[in-house]
């Protein structure tokens, strides 16, 4: 479970296992931020290895102030846990764990005819004594700059031969985290020459309403496949959810506080 919380240790597990993803390097200090901006010589994201919802993350373009931008995204994450959000795990506490990663550029125009598709999709599935499957696959609509969710829909639109790549690779993926028993939530960057990349790996249910668009779409209820894993009894994994048309559609809106200035 560690291992699908601190960022840092999933990406050197994938990196090992020769699974896609960016160059990255771990950031405790402003003087490690200026060398991981040597070493990748172009754009490149700095975020929270603990977090989520993307808070305190940003992109660091050539020329920035790297000094605010250091001290910018610990007081966005400083903030966010003083007021209750963010990782709960003790070995966190009082510390803050950066990582700098390669920006994975997406290229959504590539993938999808319709202009408001993101560039990110998830595979959502469950492991069982150590086995993963994969059930579905969830599209995003555009984000907010710079990686604010806006949406999730499904069915997804891409394409059926795509789709079972992202099953299997999101299989291999949570393989190599070593996860035995949970439900699982991965999510794939979408880019040029449909190349993809891993961007992290979740041992749980896809939040906002992914459960309920899985079953309304697909006939799948995530709970129900994981309960029944975890009581020794074969769960039901339907191919129907992979790869063909739904005649069914849903979506979950994100719904952002923001101040008159937007």
């Amino acid at each position: 479970a560690l291992l699908t919380r601190d960022k840092l240790a999933m990406r050197a597990r994938w990196s090992a296992a020769g699974l896609p993803g960016p160059d990255f390097v771990a950031i405790s200090s402003v003087q490690d931020l200026y060398a991981a901006a040597e070493r990748f010589a172009r754009p490149f994201v700095l975020k929270d290895a603990w977090g989520a919802g993307a808070i305190g993350t940003q992109i660091v373009v050539p020329g920035s102030d790297l000094g605010s931008i250091f001290a910018r995204s610990r007081s966005a994450i400083v903030e966010a846990r003083d007021r209750g959000i963010g990782e709960f795990s003790p070995l966190v506490t009082g510390s803050i764990r950066l990582i700098a990663e390669e920006l994975m550029e997406g290229a959504a125009d590539e993938w999808f005819a319709d202009p408001a598709r993101g560039d990110f999709v998830s595979v959502e599935g469950i492991v069982v004594d150590g086995v993963p499957r994969s059930l579905a696959l969830t599209d995003r609509m555009r984000p907010l700059p710079p990686f604010c969710e806006s949406a999730d829909l499904a069915p997804s639109a891409v394409d059926a031969g795509m789709q079972k790549q992202l099953f299997a690779m999101a299989e291999q993926a949570v393989d190599a985290l070593g996860l035995q028993y949970c439900a699982t939530h991965t999510e794939f960057k979408l880019m040029r020459d449909r190349k993809v990349g891993l961007l992290e790996v979740g041992a749980r249910i896809g939040g906002t309403a992914i459960a309920r668009q899985t079953y309304a779409v697909h006939g799948i209820c995530l709970v129900d496949q994981l309960i029944s894993g975890l009581l020794g009894m074969e769960p039901e994994v339907r191919s129907s959810s992979r790869c063909t048309t739904q005649a069914a559609a849903a979506a979950g809106l994100e719904v952002l506080g923001a101040d008159a200035w937007g």
